[in-house]
């Protein structure tokens, strides 16, 4: 109940202060996300009626809002991780499929010693959630990699990218029925997200 709008907007304001040039910022957003038009909207809690277009429209978080704060961080290293449904909007918006305006943002947030999105699914996907695995399937798979199976001294973001593409649609296979895709872009130096 505590993940508003509001106070995602505080916590974004807290980072953008706190964050400095040799920081890792690891921003981490997981719950329900929708599509509107062609905007993606991330749908915090207190979104009484998201099947309703203009309450998400109103009360969600844009793709455009989430890439606007992150150009404001001055951390040199951002990893961006999406675990809502349709999420594969941001990083398909971002990539330049769409317009001039979409790119402009891309090399804007390039100017990071490397910067890194994955989401859970597809734009046209939903995010899968099982009740074994005690997570999101995403979550489930990113915690397996952070835990060392995604490298064997350090586990670097390009690692456990290349790691949850293939571990995600195998355990969604196995616990759904059929694959879900991650999508991800990347661009910079791979940095350390673990050390053992």
């Amino acid at each position: 109940d505590k993940a508003t709008k509001d106070n995602f907007k505080k916590l974004f304001e807290e980072v953008k202060e706190e964050a400095r040039l040799q920081d890792t910022v690891l921003l981490y957003m997981g719950g329900h996300g929708d599509i509107v038009g062609s905007e993606w909207f991330f749908i915090p809690h207190d979104v009484v009626t998201p099947e309703l277009e203009e309450s998400v429209k109103k009360g969600g978080i844009s793709m455009k809002e989430i890439t606007e704060t992150v150009k404001g961080f001055r951390a040199q290293k951002v990893f961006i991780v999406i675990d809502s449904c349709k999420s594969g909007r941001i990083v398909t918006a971002l990539t330049g499929f769409r317009g001039f305006e979409d790119r402009k943002v891309l090399i804007q947030l390039a100017r990071s010693t490397g910067t890194y999105i994955l989401s859970a699914s597809t734009d046209k996907q939903f995010a899968s959630e099982v009740k074994e695995l005690g997570h999101g399937v995403l979550t489930y798979a990113m915690l397996e990699g952070l835990g060392g199976k995604a490298g064997e001294k350090k586990v670097t973001v390009e690692g456990l990218i290349h790691y949850i593409k293939n571990r995600l649609p195998e355990l969604t296979e196995k616990h759904r029925g059929a694959p879900q895709w991650p999508v991800s872009w990347g661009t910079g130096m791979d940095f350390p997200l673990v050390l053992y």
